[in-house]
């Protein structure tokens, strides 16, 4: 997707969704150039957020789907 490509986002969901990152500091910087670094970090740490809880979801509902499955 654009979003993942633009912010430098490891297109490989699963070995993104063991190790994410902590989260950066909510902090307001002085220095515009910090700001922006700060932003980018915050965007990139709440996809990869919403992409494990997406994955987890998804797991989930393949697997209720394949127990409950008509025989």
């Amino acid at each position: 997707s654009p979003l993942v490509s633009r912010l430098r986002v490891s297109k490989d969901a699963d070995a993104d969704a063991e190790q994410l990152p902590q989260a950066p500091p909510k902090v307001w910087e002085s220095d515009s150039d910090k700001r922006s670094d700060v932003l980018r970090k915050r965007k990139e740490f709440m996809l990869m957020e919403a992409r494990k809880k997406y994955m987890e979801k998804q797991k989930q509902k393949s697997g209720s789907e394949s127990t409950t499955a008509p025989s």
